[in-house]
C-alpha cells in the first residue's frame, strides 16, 4: 500500500513541475510577443525584438537548467524512499 502512496506522490510532484516549466515557458513565450507588439506599435517593425535573442535564450535554457535539476531530486526521493 505504501509503495502505490509513493508512486502518486511521486506522479503528483512530477505534474506539478512540468506544469510550472510549462507556465515559464509560456511566460517566455509571451515577453518575446509583448517586444514584438511594441516594437510594431511604435512603427519600428520586429527586427528590434530580436536584440534581445540572447535574453531570451538564455531564460530558456535557465528553466530548461531548473526543470532538469526538479526532476531529477523529484527521481532521487522517489529512489530513496523505494
Amino acid at each position: 500500500m505504501e509503495n502505490n502512496y509513493i508512486r502518486l506522490f511521486w506522479v503528483n510532484k512530477m505534474k506539478r513541475v512540468v506544469l510550472k516549466c510549462l507556465f515559464t515557458y509560456l511566460m517566455i513565450g509571451f515577453i518575446f510577443i509583448f517586444y514584438v507588439v511594441v516594437s510594431e506599435l511604435h512603427g519600428a517593425g520586429w527586427r528590434p525584438a530580436l536584440a534581445g535573442t540572447p535574453i531570451y535564450v538564455t531564460m530558456l535554457l535557465l528553466a530548461t537548467i531548473k526543470f532538469v535539476r526538479d526532476a531529477i531530486n523529484i527521481y532521487k526521493t522517489r529512489r530513496d524512499k523505494d
